[in-house]
Parts: structure tokens; sequence; C-alpha cells
């Protein structure tokens, strides 16, 4: 599309008279992006211009937007008090042939995979034929070998032919390993290159009509959201024994395929979550009746049961984490979100590389705690525990832990509050011996107990430290929670009392915290019994 020209009679005519002003024209203007706000799923884009612009009417038109863009959420602002913003429509332009830098890399690279997929398959079919020839030669079917060669002779050629057929054979086998590999790059790449046809198919102008008292270089930004861009926390824990400081790191990782490159431009990433759900839903009210009970098959309950336990035990668990560091980054916070403002220029191109970026890191003085549960597991777990001493939440992210200089392990962690108590396992520690013995001592074996039975569960668990320095143990076990009033759970008379009991809030669950002493074994006595009509049976799930 062509625009009109400004030219010089134009010009002079703005400037015959203060009562006169220019005729409106077309001013194409271009902008750069400046900055990029990266919320969880898409980003606001900034674009700033500077044109110079007559006094009068005139529109601004900016081209080489996304085709995907929003009017409602596009924004334009003008550095000047005394220049009137008038109205804002956009309109699409095709762009059948346009590409990208970092399309055009994206089909340099699926060429480059696909010239290497095929000299695979030249080297597997080379391969075959080569077997084919041996294979024929080895089984006589190009000549009879005795009439040209010497016994020696053809033994020696056996084996060559032995192993020349092993050595095809196993190139064969290597390639087609090298080859699925390269599938699985070459058909990302395709899908990636896709998502760039779909959105290069055309892009967006943006046309404003803006209104100036007198000529100038007239500065503007324009924003809009851009949907393909995300980030994930990174956080690093170093755990040291022996001094009980924890090395707590957090770091950004930052990806985005919105079809546009970032190229020097500020990058702020935000804790804002845009959501279509901004309101709480509707409440009715709650209506109960009486409803004739209905009795599930004995089977299908124990089926049932079995099967949630099988669902809650295979369940990830996420452990919680609280640090707010020391920022090497600038951080403007409120009572609802958080901004961090990574210094310098970044570039991010529009091919989903991920780029990672060091946000904050603090040394925490920790309480380390050995934690045991003898019922679930017979090895006991180091745990390092101190407070969220900050006004900024932990979001949930990937944790890499290491202890003493070694790595052990990473999971994902669940977000923390400020001022919450927090919780780090840094893996089992190998010297500390769990037991767990029965002790049938005052048991009277589960039998009757005038009208009902009676289940007696008694174990003593043994936790013993290698440690040369005291260690702080806690033991958790469970107490079952009856679920109907026919069902009775006392804690014996001669069970070993319970430090914590409803352990974070879930009934029934337990606490003994112990200091070991050289290696004396912590003794823990955990009886208790369950009474139940004789003619029923007793089912546990979690």
């Amino acid at each position: 599309m062509k625009y009109p020209i400004l030219s010089s009679t134009t010009l002079a005519l703005c400037f015959v008279s203060l009562s006169h002003v220019c005729l409106a024209v077309d001013i194409q203007a271009t902008a750069a992006i400046t900055k990029v706000t990266v919320s969880q799923g898409s980003a606001d884009v900034t674009r700033t211009g500077l044109v110079a612009v007559p006094a009068g009417e005139h529109n601004l038109i900016i081209g080489g937007l996304p085709g995907q863009l929003d009017l409602s959420r596009l924004v334009i602002s003008l550095a000047n008090d005394d220049v009137r913003l008038g109205n804002l429509r956009v309109r699409r332009e095709d762009q059948q042939n346009l590409t990208g830098e970092s399309q055009q890399q994206l089909q340099d690279q699926l060429d480059e995979l696909s010239y290497q997929r095929g000299r695979i398959d030249d080297t597997v079919q080379s391969a075959n034929m080569q077997i084919q020839l041996l294979d024929s030669l080895s089984s006589g079917s190009l000549g009879t070998l005795e009439s040209t060669f010497s016994s020696n002779s053809i033994t020696e050629m056996l084996s060559v032919v032995s192993s020349s057929s092993n050595t095809a054979r196993q190139t064969i086998r290597d390639a087609q390993r090298r080859g699925s590999r390269l599938d699985i790059e070459i058909e990302q790449l395709r899908r990636r290159l896709a998502e760039f046809a779909s959105r290069n198919r055309f892009s967006q102008v943006a046309v404003a009509t803006v209104v100036l008292p007198t000529a100038r270089d007239l500065e503007f930004t324009i924003t809009y959201p851009a949907n393909g861009a995300r980030w994930t926390w990174l956080y690093e824990a170093r755990l040291d024994t022996d001094s009980s400081f924890l090395e707590l790191g957090r770091k950004v990782a930052v990806n985005q395929t919105t079809g546009e490159n970032w190229q020097n431009v500020a990058l702020t990433i935000t804790t804002a979550h845009p959501s279509s759900s901004i309101s709480p839903p509707e409440i009715d009210s709650l209506l109960v009746s009486l409803d004739p009970p209905r009795q599930q098959p004995q089977e299908s309950r124990r089926l049932s049961s079995e099967a949630m336990m099988r669902t809650e035990a295979g369940a990830s668990e996420d452990i919680l984490v609280a640090a707010y560091l020391k920022s090497s980054v600038d951080i403007d916070s409120t009572a609802y979100l958080v901004d961090y403002q990574i210094p310098g220029d970044v570039t991010i191109n529009s091919g989903g590389e991920q780029q990672i970026f060091p946000i904050d890191e603090r040394r925490i003085d920790t309480n380390l705690v050995v934690r045991v549960m003898p019922e679930q597991d017979r090895a006991a777990y180091l745990e390092a525990h101190f407070i969220l001493d900050d006004d900024v939440p932990v979001q949930p992210g990937t944790m890499q832990f290491y202890r003493d200089g070694s790595f052990i392990g990473s999971q994902r962690i669940a977000g923390f509050l400020p001022q919450e108590e927090v919780s780090l396992a840094f893996g089992q520690d190998e010297r500390v011996r769990v037991e767990v013995l029965p002790d049938e001592e005052g048991s009277d074996g589960g039998g009757t107990f005038r009208r009902g039975a009676v289940d007696n569960r008694r174990q003593r668990f043994m936790i013993t430290s290698f440690h040369d320095a005291p260690k702080l143990i806690e033991v958790v076990a469970r107490i079952p929670v009856s679920q109907n009033d026919d069902i009775e759970v006392e804690i014996d008379a001669d069970a070993t009392p319970a430090d914590q009991v409803d352990l974070d809030d879930k009934t029934g669950l337990i606490l003994w915290s112990r200091l070991s002493t050289g290696t004396v074994p912590i003794e823990i006595k955990h009886y208790y019994s369950i009474r139940y009509p004789r003619d029923r049976q007793l089912f546990y799930r979690n």
C-alpha cells in the first residue's frame, strides 16, 4: 500500500498563516521493541518511536505489528501533553512472503537435519547391500569357492565375511538409533515452523489520529499483548551440614514463540496472572435430605479402598520452600504482585530457546532435623527448617538440591508465603538406623472384648544415631481416625506420649521429638487399640 508523501509545497502551506493548519496526511512511523513484561503465558510488548509531524490533524501509521493483535488491549501513549490523540483503528495487511529471521533459522536447521537424515538412509542402504553380498558369497550363490580357492583361503574368507557382516549390522543399528533421534528433532522443527507460518500470514497496522498545535518531533509508545511467552522459576538449595547454613539461589527461565524477536529490550518478569475468571463463583443454597442407604459389595469396597491407597501413594508430593533472597535485580512489589526488572538490555529471539537469568541469592541459618516415618519407610531423612523473613512470597518452581557440594536430586516445589516455616528435605541420612519391632506384651491377640472385637497394634520404634554430634530426631506416625460411631480408637496407657498431635493440621498424625545421645537408641512405644462390632470388618484407607 502506498501512502501520500509530504511535499515541500505542502509543508510550506502549513506555515503560511497561524490561522491555517496543514492538510491531513498519512505519516509513516517506525517503532522498535524497547520493553517487554512477561507474565505466565503471555507478554506485554512496548514499542517506542519518534517521528516528525507537522501541525494539524494527521494519521499516524505504525506497521509491522503482529497478526494476532487484541485491539481492546492496544494502548498508544504520547509524550507531549498538548498533542491530542483521536480515534484508533487497526487494519490487516497480507504478508504472504514474510519470513522472519527466526523462521529462516529454523528452516536452515530443518534443511541441515533433513540432509543428515538422508545420509543415514544412504548408510543403511549401503550396509544392507553389503550384507546381501556377503550372504551370497558365504552361501555359494556366486559360484563354487572350492574350485577357485584353497581350503585355507576359504576359511580366512569366511572369517572376513562373518566379521564384515557383523560390522555392517552394527552400522545399521547405530544408524537407526541416530535416525530415530533426528526424526524427533525434525518433527519438533516442523511444528515450530508451522506455528510461525500460521502467525506470519498477515500483519497488523495501527492507525492513530493525532492533532498537533505546532510542528514537532512526536515521541510515542505502543503497547500490546503477545501470546507465546512464558517464564518459570528455577531454584538452587545448597546445604552445608557442618555449619547448618543454606545457600538459596533463585533464577528465572524465559522463552518465547511470539513471532517477534526481542532485541536489546528492557525485560521485566511479573507475577501478575491474566485470567478470564476474575470474580468469585456464584454459590447456591446447600440442601440436605434423607436417602435410603446403598450397600456397596464388600469386595468392591475393598477394591475401591485399595485403589484409592494406590492412587494417593503414587501421587507426587510437593515440598515447600521459602526464600526471598538478596536481590541482584530491581524488585517492585505490591500486596498482590511482584515485578522483577532484569538488569541491562536483553535479547530473546522467537524460537523457543530458553534463557536463564539470576534473580537473587541468600545465605540462611537453618535448624537441621532428622525426620523418621517408620511405618512408611525404614530410612531417615535430613531436613532444614527456617522462617521466611520477608514480605514477598515464593512461587512454585523446580529446585535443585545439593548437600555438602553433592547433587542429590531435583523436585517440584510448592509456593510459600512470608513468615511461614520452611521445611526443605535433603535426602536420606545414612548415619541413622531405623528399626520397627513388634511388641506382643499386653496384647489379647485381637480377640473379643465383651460384645465387640478389639484390634491391638503395638510397635516399638528404635532410632539410633551414629553421628558424632547430637541430632534432633523427629518421629512421625499415625493413629487411625474413626469414621464410624461404632469404632473406638484409644491410645494405650503404656504408649510413649506424643509431643505433638494433629501434625500439620492432619487429624491422627502424631510426632515425637528427641535429641540423640551418642549411639544410645531412642525408643518410641506406638501402642493403640481399635474396638469395633464383632460382626463387622475394619477397612483402612488414607
